[in-house]
């Protein structure tokens, strides 16, 4: 007699599940930065903690996705090599959204980036340094970044709402998300300007993963817009201010 196999269903996650995955990025640099604190430059312990951080954030999804017997997979981490050429989509995003908003940071008199990790990078010298900087920022940041605001996040908001709303509360969280790294003096700044400006960034990069069903044009579109930040910061830092 043959036998039928049980239906697997999808893993349900939680805000808990969520919220491991943003405590254990903040432990790998609470870890990183009592290790290496005392014995390090600035600049090398900048770029071990953006490693760290983005290390924590990756293992506690790890954590969470072996606890509900799932993948990376299953949060939409696929890549196929015509996504690349989507990173050019980033670069213009970035460019739109710097001009879409010149007049707001004008008006409210923004003369430069109120996230601490940007007023540090002007500052990073040697070549090593700022090619490490470039892959976390340009390449690490963003899969890991996608994996939590439009592979995890949607799926967990997706228990109370509807899935276009998910994604859009999740570009929401993503926004204020970066607020970490606003110094408090330029917390009124970063709600004008930074929070605007990456929500619509969280709208264009959900807009993308739940159109495909997967991250892959979401990751390089990020990459493209983070790349073009970074290079500029690095080597033109009068540029977005």
């Amino acid at each position: 007699m043959a036998t039928i196999s049980p239906i697997s269903e999808e893993p349900r996650f939680t805000v808990s599940d969520f919220a491991l995955t943003v405590l254990a990025g903040f432990a790998g640099v609470l870890m990183v930065a009592v290790a290496l604190g005392p014995f390090v430059d600035q600049a090398t312990l900048l770029i071990s903690s953006l490693f760290g951080q983005y290390a924590g954030h990756l293992l506690g999804m790890w954590f969470v996705l072996r606890r509900r017997g799932s993948s990376f997979g299953a949060l939409g981490l696929d890549i196929e090599p015509s996504d690349g050429i989507y990173l050019f989509a980033g670069v213009a995003l970035q460019f739109v959204i710097v001009l879409a908003f010149t007049p707001v940071a004008e008006w409210i008199g923004a003369e430069e980036s109120s996230q601490t990790l940007a007023e540090q990078i002007p500052d990073l010298e040697g070549a090593a340094v700022q090619a490490l900087l470039v892959l976390s920022v340009a390449l690490v940041a963003p899969v890991t970044e996608e994996i939590m605001f439009r592979g995890l996040l949607p799926k967990v908001l997706g228990r109370w709402m509807g899935e276009g709303f998910s994604f859009t509360v999740a570009a929401l969280v993503f926004a204020f998300f970066h607020l970490l790294g606003v110094s408090g003096e330029n917390l009124a700044q970063s709600l004008m300007l930074l929070v605007p400006q990456l929500f619509l960034v969280g709208l264009v990069l959900g807009w993308q993963a739940r159109r495909r069903r997967r991250l892959g044009v979401a990751i390089f579109i990020h990459s493209g817009f983070n790349l073009v930040a970074v290079l500029a910061l690095l080597f033109a830092p009068d540029t977005f201010t």
